[in-house]
């Protein structure tokens, strides 16, 4: 399987988007984002994707879930956990499709390690 890098960022807030999509680019990922649901699903019908990084709550009332039925099954998730507990834990229990979770207070780095670890490659340039 060759690893192509491609990462998916779906988040409603513009501000972690530019953040996660810069740290990621910075340790070898090719990412694409998506700031709307509508935008995540016209980009998941167009592009294959190795990993989403996806916030559990988006624009419009729409989940994480929501969104499952448009990721390829082999594409790996990690969910981005709002400040909302209680919906998280909705999240996950409706779902054991995520491969990991990043609470809302993380480093760009930390998500970046977990990504190459979950896609189970080592970047030849850079030393996480």
């Amino acid at each position: 399987m060759v690893i192509s890098n491609r990462v998916l960022v779906v988040d409603d807030n513009k501000t972690i988007n530019n953040f996660l999509v810069e740290h990621l680019k910075q340790y070898g990922f090719l990412p694409d984002f998506a700031c709307t649901y509508e935008t995540a699903v016209a980009l998941l019908k167009r592009e294959n994707y190795e990993l989403i990084v996806l916030d559990s709550i988006l624009n419009n009332g729409k989940t994480a879930i929501d969104l499952l039925s448009f990721i390829d099954s082999s594409t790996k998730i990690i969910l981005l956990e709002n400040k909302s507990s209680q919906s998280v834990n909705k999240i996950k229990n409706r779902s054991k499709r995520f491969d990991d979770f990043v609470p809302r207070a993380f480093k760009g780095r930390e998500l970046a390690i977990k990504a190459r670890a979950l896609l189970n490659a080592y970047l030849p340039d850079k030393i996480i």
